[in-house]
């Protein structure tokens, strides 16, 4: 028969009717992502701000490979629990809470900030952001992004110093027009640390009082009051740890015994003659009570609902001259304005 060989062998028949050898070529669908640097560093934060933007970008790389045209290449970023994106790190704030994930925005490309908010694939529902969709290629593409980190704490009225950390995670997917899943890429971690720096400063507006002929209020000798002008707005901002209970802020003189001096050097006012009035409340004089470096005009209670914040007072400044006798002269001093925090 034409066409067939019979081979005999050991008692075995072996058949071969028009025999050919066939290389099968077989592709498939894949896809991975891959990225520059897993590290997203914040130095602080800001309460109430919609800009706290990370000086870090991560370069992001796609490698997908499609088989017809109707293929779909996804690429998300999401967190594993969309209720604490970031969470604080050894605090003692028993009540400090963690950041979500709709305050964790992304930038891709220097486009518009997008929070990490829709429900998708990965993480918790609420969780993840699509970055990228792509359609209509066949075979292998490498596409490459850059991706912006932002912070957006509208919302969020307090911050406490510490370290805040969390992960997100980038993956991508490849599915069909039904929607059936093909190919879906190990997670990328890219690691979040945010060092959220304590501070505390004063400042007061303006910085000069005058007691003048220039003011109209010149000092008047055996006169109780001798108001000062102009009242000055004292700011107090901070962002404290969770182990501070109070901010005190104290009024002193470097020498409670000559808070101003005359120009000539014969004479000195003290600073029990010095008085200061906060928002309209009595006069007191300038002095160190309990031990302190000054006088405690001013005292901030700190919890857990405002660990980071501003606070603003306005001041009166008189000296009191009924018992203190001043000879003509010009007269000048410093007064020291000074927060500290209280555990």
């Amino acid at each position: 028969m034409r066409g067939i060989v019979i081979n005999r062998w050991a008692g075995a028949i072996a058949l071969c009717v028009f025999c050919t050898s066939i290389l099968v070529h077989a592709a498939s669908r894949d896809v991975a992502v891959v990225v520059d640097q897993t590290l997203v560093r914040w130095q602080s934060l800001i309460a109430n701000s919609p800009s706290n933007v990370s000086a870090a970008t991560v370069q992001v790389t796609l490698l997908s490979n499609t088989l017809n045209k109707g293929d779909r290449v996804e690429m998300w970023a999401y967190f594993r629990d969309a209720n604490a994106a970031l969470t604080p790190r050894h605090t003692t704030c028993s009540t400090c809470r963690s950041l979500p994930s709709m305050n964790f925005m992304i930038s891709q490309n220097s486009g518009t900030w997008v929070p990490v908010s829709a429900t998708g694939p990965y993480g918790a529902p609420g969780g993840s952001l699509l970055l990228v969709q792509k359609t209509g290629f066949v075979g292998s593409q490498t596409s490459m992004f850059s991706e912006s980190f932002n912070l957006n704490l509208i919302g969020v009225p307090s911050i406490p110093a510490g370290a805040y950390v969390g992960t997100v995670f980038m993956g991508a997917r490849i599915t069909t027009p039904t929607g059936l899943v093909h190919a879906e890429s190990d997670p990328v971690a890219v690691f979040l640390l945010v060092n959220s720096q304590g501070s505390l400063t004063v400042s007061v507006t303006p910085a000069e009082v005058y007691w003048d002929i220039a003011h109209h209020n010149s000092l008047v000798p055996n006169n109780a009051t001798n108001v000062g002008v102009p009242g000055l707005t004292l700011t107090v901002t901070w962002q404290v740890s969770g182990s501070v209970t109070t901010i005190p802020v104290y009024a002193f003189f470097s020498d409670p015994n000559t808070a101003l001096s005359s120009i000539l050097g014969d004479a000195s006012i003290p600073a029990s003659s010095f008085l200061i009035s906060v928002n309209g409340a009595n006069y007191q004089p300038v002095l160190p009570s309990g031990g302190s470096i000054g006088y405690k005009f001013v005292e901030v209670a700190i919890g857990d609902a405002n660990r980071s914040g501003t606070e603003s007072y306005q001041l009166h400044f008189n000296i009191n001259l009924a018992s203190t006798p001043l000879p003509a002269g010009n007269y000048a001093g410093r007064l020291y304005l000074q927060a500290e925090p209280v555990l």
